[in-house]
């Protein structure tokens, strides 16, 4: 009887063990046990700021809402952390992080009326390398549309 107890306890310990991130294996970036909770209001709240403070029609917010909204879907449709990180492709306690500087960001460009500088607005297109990949912004109102090739 008391082995029987002994192998339930060691097996729901491995359950747990596995549930549970120790690390991030970041310096500096503790694990968090309650990272998609606080990703899911992170990112709701990052929904209502944006719809808020931001006019329709600015690219920040068209971006801001459509990232905001992809990450939230997959972490509110995925209950396994280690999945949410394999689909957004970085640690959920990074994904936090971001989502906390984007709720400060938000404002900032609010305040600032950051689509009535010219350079925003005559911005025709943008480029930038990341992972390999070059990524082409075309202005939605120059009636282009966003471009990815590889580098």
């Amino acid at each position: 009887r008391f082995q029987l107890f002994g192998i339930m306890l060691r097996t729901l310990a491995v359950r747990a063990a596995v549930a549970t991130k120790r690390s991030t294996g970041i310096v500096g970036l503790a694990a968090n046990p309650r990272a998609r909770e606080d990703l899911i209001d992170l990112y709701r709240e990052t929904l209502q700021k944006a719809d808020e403070l931001l006019p329709d029609g600015i690219e920040y917010k068209k971006a801001v809402v459509a990232t905001t909204q992809y990450r939230l879907n997959i972490v509110e449709n995925t209950t396994d952390w280690v999945e949410i990180e394999d689909q957004l492709d970085a640690q959920v306690e990074e994904l936090c992080e971001i989502a906390q500087d984007e709720l400060t960001l938000i404002p900032e460009y609010a305040n600032s009326r950051m689509w009535e500088h010219p350079l925003v607005q005559n911005a025709a297109q943008m480029t930038w390398t990341q992972n390999g990949e070059t990524l082409t912004f075309e202005n939605a109102e120059s009636g282009d549309s966003p471009s990815e090739e590889k580098a």
